[in-house]
């Protein structure tokens, strides 16, 4: 049974390593790979490489944080400073004691004689008795009686001599192993000096940096991250080279290092220590982390305006102008939405204003069509152009009149200065901004664009005029229109085509230079009888002139006491 359910689940697992999960086109390995530049002060003390697969290259596995190491040394050494003081301060206290005891013992054993005697005399006593009962010469006991006399008579002071000198050998005792104490920490404390140098050696002045800013050494260089490998040593390239090699060019190299890195497309097996293709992890149904995560969150937080994140991201080495699949970046977004503070910081990184979407709309573009004022002034102040056009050749001002918004049309107009940028047409239908606003009913912008002179008159690639796409609206955009052409000193009674030029009819006023100059006006012709200019009209009377090119206008004007015809 259990060997059925073994085979079953190794079954399972080839079954499980033989599916492609991950299409070949969208593997990360197939991603071309970003080169990422760092300066270092000491490459060897900053960094933790390891050899990659089959020896070759220099892999980064981690950070050097030196600075911890010698903290953790210094607060040792500071301990056993402070040990080495209370060890210090209780041997002074216990040899004072000596001392004291020593003194005293030399003021007691002021007879040393006698101690000696009696020290002599003790073992004799000890079997007095015996010794007795055992002699015969009288002499002999005679000379025992006075050793006992004598014994009786030194007893009591020597026997307190004996306590005292006892005390003092124990006092002297504690003094030398409080001294051997003071003397092992010491020389304890030493080793740790040795230590917190050794460590202090090995800080390097990017350490330094990074602990005056308040960070880590990994947060000072965001853009290095485990796994990446040293493609460069000081202009030296160095992938695809033995480690051995590699590690000695950097040994060799003069500070501070330069140096380069990119993506490694491996990954360290840790139970077999063996470095492994993507694939090959795949294989074991392993998740493999992609990257390219991070880009999409990078650009949902410039949607978002969370300035710290954008600006995180961007020290941690993500690319500023990076894409989504619609092929907007972030300054699409942060721009189209206004927020300046994430504008800004993408500017500051050096992100390209001109970049462009999957419908070739730039960030202006894209800003104008929203309606954002704030967005589109703080680009055009760092230099974007106004005169882009989208897939279909709309220009941003025609975004921006679509946007419906008021404001919008008028900043454009105050920033736009030149009459070609305003009103160039798109390049597919030929619409001017006019005709936007006419066909999407925005009387409001209508009535700002005649007031900028925006001529009614121009026409399409179907050619239709503004007037025309008016024409049959029960809306306040065909009213606007007919006021401003009555209110005109002159109206076009005869629209140009592609073979003719057109022709005007009006007052004295519509030959002055501002009103001839706007509605492009080649020619004048002046007639002296109004009613000849009438009858000629109610003819259909060609006025035989000869115009020079098919874009000529030709203006008629029954102008008091002689009337005026412009070409």
């Amino acid at each position: 049974m259990y060997g059925d359910a073994s085979r079953l689940a190794r079954a399972q697992q080839r079954r499980k390593a033989g599916v492609k999960h991950v299409p070949a086109e969208v593997k990360w390995e197939r991603v071309p790979r970003r080169s990422f530049s760092g300066t270092f002060d000491n490459l060897m003390l900053t960094l933790k490489v390891v050899p990659g697969a089959d020896g070759l290259n220099a892999v980064v596995v981690g950070w050097k944080t030196p600075i911890d190491d010698h903290d953790a040394a210094a607060g040792s050494c500071e301990k056993q400073m402070l040990e080495v003081d209370c060890l210090r301060k209780e041997f002074v206290a216990k040899n004072r004691t000596f001392k004291n005891w020593e003194t005293a013992w030399l003021l007691m054993n002021d007879r040393p004689e006698e101690l000696e005697e009696y020290l002599e005399l003790r073992p004799k006593i000890a079997n007095f008795r015996e010794r007795v009962a055992l002699m015969k010469k009288t002499e002999e006991k005679v000379e025992a009686e006075q050793q006992w006399r004598r014994y009786h008579e030194l007893k009591l002071r020597c026997e307190r001599l004996l306590e005292a000198r006892e005390v003092l050998r124990d006092v002297k005792r504690i003094k030398d192993c409080s001294f051997q104490d003071m003397k092992q920490a010491d020389q304890h404390l030493e080793k740790l000096f040795e230590l917190e140098r050794e460590t202090a050696e090995r800080i390097s002045e990017d350490h330094v940096l990074a602990d005056q800013q308040g960070c880590s050494i990994s947060e000072l260089f965001p853009a290095v991250q485990a796994g990446m490998i040293i493609t460069e040593v000081n202009g030296i390239m160095t992938e695809n080279l033995p480690w051995v090699e590699v590690h000695q060019l950097i040994q060799d190299a003069h500070h501070p290092h330069m140096l380069q890195f990119r993506r490694y497309d491996f990954r360290l097996n840790s139970v077999s220590s063996k470095w492994e293709t993507l694939q090959a992890v795949r294989e074991r149904a392993q998740y493999i982390g992609d990257p390219r995560v991070g880009r999409e969150l990078f650009l949902q937080a410039c949607r978002a305006g969370t300035e710290d994140v954008v600006a995180q991201y961007l020290r941690e080495g993500q690319e500023v102008d990076a894409r989504d699949t619609t092929q907007c970046t972030g300054l699409h977004y942060s721009a189209s939405n206004s927020h300046l503070g994430v504008i800004k910081i993408l500017i500051e990184a050096k992100a390209t204003l001109e970049v462009r979407d999957a419908n070739w709309e730039t960030p202006l573009v894209t800003t104008c069509r929203r309606g954002e004022c704030e967005g589109a002034t703080m680009l055009i102040a760092n230099g974007a152009r106004c005169d882009v056009r989208d897939r279909a050749g709309r220009s941003a001002f025609i975004h921006g009149i679509l946007s419906g918004s008021v404001a919008m049309v008028v900043l454009l107009l105050q920033l736009i200065d030149e009459d070609t940028m305003r009103w160039q047409p798109d390049k597919i239908w030929k619409w001017t901004p006019l005709h936007y606003a006419v066909s999407a009913k925005l009387p409001s912008i209508v009535d700002v664009l005649l007031k900028h002179h925006a001529s009614p008159y121009a026409l399409s690639a179907d050619g239709k005029t503004p007037i025309v796409l008016a024409q049959g609206e029960l809306h306040e955009v065909q009213t606007l229109i007919q006021q401003f052409i009555s209110n005109e000193p002159a109206q076009c009674v005869l629209p140009g085509g592609l073979d003719r030029g057109a022709l005007w009819l009006g007052s004295r006023e519509a030959a002055y230079p501002q009103f001839a100059t706007d509605r492009g006006f080649t020619s004048v012709l002046s007639i002296f009888d109004r009613g000849l200019v009438l009858r000629l009209l109610e003819q259909n009377h060609p006025l035989n002139y000869r115009s020079k090119g098919p874009k000529d206008s030709l203006a008629i004007g029954p102008w008091g006491e002689q009337s005026h015809c412009t070409m």
